[in-house]
């Protein structure tokens, strides 16, 4: 498996800054805009200072008309300890504390175990939005849960800032670079494991150029890491050989979808980037 050469942190909990690529040669990195979400009605932010052995921590909780995020996080730590989700109808929020309060209903984030981390990003038509911490693959996860319950709806991973579409009542939908990390190489499985990669993600197999050239931009800076100090030509050898046979990540445009009963999502074209995964 490919090491990277840095992986870029997420730098706040309200919402994903652009992150640099993992990679020179890779697209440029996602980015969530906290503008495209709904503003909160009122966002507070108590400081709990280290007490007794415990680090200190930030209670952020974010109003929206009928429900309050409430996200708390030790100040060293990446990613959010706790998220909760607190009734406030009319928009009459609750105290902004580190203790629970009644009414309170804590999501269940190891759902999203896969995720570096978790943070909370927004709210959009009463769904709230969580996002991994960190980049994977150069790609951030990213979640949909129901308001009134917290029930997790829909998750996947973006290369790009989702851009929100008009949605029937009651729902939301955004369109979004979606990324894909298969089982293969399509660059040592050929045309076999791009079908397999199609058939996983419900998207166009990957042109096998496509990827011949993607692969092709990883070799020089990957063999300049891996050997460095090492003039054994078979070392070079070596590092393009581990590149070869690095499962293929590809980017392709996608759409979801998702209602308070479910979700749906689908490719709205062929991938359109293809390189080695780390």
């Amino acid at each position: 498996m490919i090491r990277p050469a840095g992986v870029a942190v997420l730098a706040m909990l309200a919402m994903l800054a652009h992150v640099a690529p993992v990679r020179a040669q890779a697209p440029a990195g996602p980015g969530f805009d906290s503008t495209v979400f709904d503003q909160p009605l009122a966002t507070r932010v108590v400081a709990i200072p280290a007490h007794d052995g415990d680090a200190a921590q930030t209670v952020r909780c974010s109003s929206y008309q009928d429900f309050v995020v409430k996200d708390v996080a030790f100040v060293e730590d990446m990613g959010a300890s706790r998220i909760a989700i607190l009734p406030a109808p009319s928009g009459r929020a609750p105290p902004c504390r580190l203790a629970p309060l009644r009414g309170e209903r804590a999501l269940a984030l190891e759902q999203l175990s896969q995720f570096p981390g978790v943070v909370f990003v927004g709210a959009k038509a009463g769904f709230v939005f969580l996002a991994s911490a960190d980049a994977v693959e150069n790609a951030v996860g990213f979640a949909v849960l129901r308001s009134a319950d917290g029930k997790l709806l829909f998750h996947d991973w973006s290369h790009s800032a989702l851009q929100f579409q008009p949605a029937a009542a009651g729902g939301v939908a955004a369109r979004y670079t979606r990324s894909f990390t298969g089982d293969c190489s399509v660059l040592a499985g050929g045309e076999t494991c791009a079908r397999s990669i199609a058939q996983a993600s419900a998207a166009t197999a990957p042109a096998p150029a496509l990827c011949k050239a993607g692969y092709a931009a990883t070799y020089t800076a990957y063999g300049d890491d891996r050997c460095r100090g090492n003039a054994d030509p078979k070392c070079r050898q070596i590092a393009r050989a581990e590149v070869d046979n690095s499962p293929s990540v590809v980017y392709f445009p996608a759409e979801f979808s998702v209602t308070a009963a479910g979700a749906a999502s689908h490719a709205l074209g062929p991938p359109d980037a293809c390189w080695p995964a780390e």
